[in-house]
């Protein structure tokens, strides 16, 4: 099985069974420059291939809404095809909810309660 991890400030990158994770760390205001680096860390981090993509929320505390708009955005989806979002808390639940609804990702996005049902989801989108 192949894995690849990096960690950064903001998140955690791994790649397993051809999926990429990534756990934004606890404490976390994203910004538009934050926003930018991680799209960047991830781009380069993949390098070049697209995946389906796990997002676990460690308790990100806030979400500006121009880096909202900027992770929903082609460049931020970039290399992306399909998004599971696992929010441990009802408020993330709703917080998620709310940003996919007023976003609208151009690409499949999902919210779960388990980690175990978004990758079983994800398994959907892997390149064979």
């Amino acid at each position: 099985m192949y894995k690849k991890e990096l960690d950064t400030p903001y998140a955690r990158f791994n790649i397993k069974e051809g999926i990429l994770e990534v756990s934004y760390k606890k404490g976390l205001i994203i910004t538009p420059e934050v926003a930018r680096e991680i799209i960047k860390t991830r781009l380069s981090f993949c390098d070049g291939h697209a995946y389906p993509c796990l997002i676990l929320d460690e308790g990100i505390l806030e979400i500006q809404k121009s880096a909202r708009d900027i992770l929903s955005s082609s460049e931020g989806t970039s290399k992306i095809i399909a998004s599971a979002l696992v929010m441990g808390t009802a408020y993330g639940r709703i917080v998620g909810s709310f940003f996919i609804k007023l976003t609208r990702p151009s690409i499949p996005v999902k919210i779960f309660n388990s980690e175990s049902q978004a990758i079983e989801w994800l398994k959907e989108f892997k390149p064979s």
